[in-house]
């Protein structure tokens, strides 16, 4: 699958898990690249869902 480092194709907190390893120095928006790495990643706190 290819996608917009800025723009994931994927809806906020689908992953548990969140792995970027050189995609960040690579992206033209490092900082917005995070951003969204964070909304697609489910934050789990202790074993429950944190609430947004």
């Amino acid at each position: 699958m290819a996608g917009d480092a800025v723009a994931l194709p994927f809806g906020a907190n689908t992953f548990e898990l969140v792995v970027s390893t050189f995609g960040g120095m690579f992206a033209p928006d490092p900082a917005r690249a995070a951003t969204e790495l964070v909304r697609v990643f489910e934050q789990v706190v202790r074993g429950r869902q944190r609430s947004r």
